[in-house]
């Protein structure tokens, strides 16, 4: 359903239906009569290769989506959406809700929050794991020797989940290309170890916010399992691209990881508020997590999660219906299109730069983020930057690492085209060669 023309159609009928849903409200019954894990028998096991027609989605609203037990059926399609992804993106079965274990996703409202539940989780365990070991410690002591280990390029949201968590954490030394490596954290738990703490998790990133950097969660997950060390596997924004078989090898070893989150809003064209995290345990989630006052009770025995047990807030938003929309309207193959061309522009930008000889590439860029900088000093480049925010026809950010400081351009629009990335670079080699020409000037002038 792509195109201004079909959207606008779209909206019109939809709100014309909310417009009717109210208009009849009083003829429908307060409670649906369907029996809970009803919708399973009604969509497919996966997500469509190729797009649905609208007409067949909106007719569903009606048919399968309306007919939750209390509400829209809610809890029921964001179970079968996240298995539907999970596949797409080539998860272990075992992070799947109808794997044999207890694994299943939930959607989130924030990369912030994926972590902070995964912590959580981990550190409920490791709290379990000390008491058990020193009868009659008290929690708060047991937290005082928990420790968590990062990447230093990790995004500030698992710092901040540190922080909220009052755990203690440290950065672990990256390789030469940003990557952490299961020989440093290694190094890293037996010294710790070693002073009588605790570690009890670890977060990998796939895409690190500098240099879109990838961990190697092969070594990290051979070394949690050595050391019974929860491992989250954080893939933001690059976990998107997982839907493209081609980049599958970049999460190698992801079958030690204990969870795994990503953010769709980031890369796979919907709305924000819908960052997503699989567990492979998730009985290990709500025991940490569960609450169960008589008003939040189901009366019914259903094979269905209680996602108040697997966030922090008690209610929600119906998040996953953006995600059923933007699986059956796309289809897979379109989304697979969509990153692929994104990419392809990307390193169009990236060979533009790279045979230009007054700008040195920074990283591997594997992605759609192309790191770069001008050559020579820091301040050239903080000039280079804040005429690219005066000018105001394309938007960038910097980034530094070991004192040098470097540009980070994005692609990731769904209205990207070949002749936006050469206007782009067009302007900042405009703008490179006014911040070279200063130097000049005043070298003329002292002389």
């Amino acid at each position: 359903m792509e195109g201004s023309e079909n959207f606008v159609k779209a909206v019109a009928q939809l709100t014309k239906y909310i417009n009717g849903y109210f208009g009849n409200i009083r003829t429908r019954k307060v409670l649906s009569s369907v029996v809970p894990g009803f919708l399973r028998k009604l969509i497919p096991e996966k997500a469509p290769q190729n797009p649905d027609k609208w007409e067949d989605v909106f007719q569903d609203i009606e048919r399968i989506i309306m007919p939750g037990k209390s509400s829209p059926a809610a809890t029921e399609l964001e179970v079968i959406v996240l298995d539907w992804l999970a596949k797409a993106i080539k998860l272990p079965e075992i992070f799947l809700s109808t794997s044999e274990g207890s694994g299943g996703g939930v959607i989130q409202s924030s990369t912030t929050e994926n972590i902070l539940i995964s912590l959580f989780t981990a550190r409920t365990l490791g709290i379990q794991k000390m008491e058990r070991r020193n009868s009659g410690m008290e929690e708060g002591v047991a937290v005082s020797k928990l420790i968590a280990y990062k990447s230093p390029d990790s995004h500030c949201s698992v710092e901040k989940a540190f922080q909220i968590a009052l755990v203690k954490y440290r950065d672990i030394e990256l390789d030469e290309k940003r990557v952490m490596r299961g020989e440093n954290v290694r190094k890293a738990v037996e010294e710790d170890k070693a002073k009588g703490l605790t570690p009890f998790y670890i977060c990998a990133t796939l895409g690190t916010v500098s240099v879109c950097a990838f961990d190697n969660i092969d070594e990290l997950g051979a070394v949690c399992r050595e050391h019974k060390i929860w491992l989250h596997v954080e893939a933001s924004y690059a976990g998107n691209a997982l839907i493209c078989p081609e980049y599958n090898y970049l999460m190698n070893g992801v079958e030690y990881a204990d969870s795994f989150s990503m953010n769709p809003h980031k890369w796979l064209h919907m709305p924000t508020s819908c960052s997503i995290i699989w567990f492979k345990r998730s009985t290990t989630l709500v025991r940490a997590f569960d609450m169960s006052p008589l008003y939040l009770q189901c009366t019914e025995n259903i094979d269905m999660p209680n996602y108040t047990s697997w966030q922090i807030p008690c209610g929600r938003s119906f998040r996953s219906l953006k995600l059923w929309f933007v699986l059956r309207l796309f289809g897979i193959y379109r989304l697979q299109e969509l990153i692929r061309n994104d990419i392809k522009l990307a390193h169009k930008f990236k060979h533009l730069i790279k045979k230009d000889d007054k700008f040195e590439l920074i990283g591997d860029n594997l992605m759609t983020v192309i790191c770069f900088r001008l050559k020579g000093s820091n301040e050239y480049n903080k000039r280079l930057l804040k005429l690219i925010h005066l000018n105001n026809e394309l938007h960038m950010l910097s980034f530094k690492i070991d004192d040098k400081l470097f540009l980070r351009f994005v692609v990731s629009s769904y209205h990207s085209e070949p002749e936006d990335l050469q206007n782009c670079y067009d302007v900042i080699c405009k703008l490179a060669n006014s911040v070279l020409l200063i130097p000049e000037l005043e070298r003329s002038k002292s002389l």
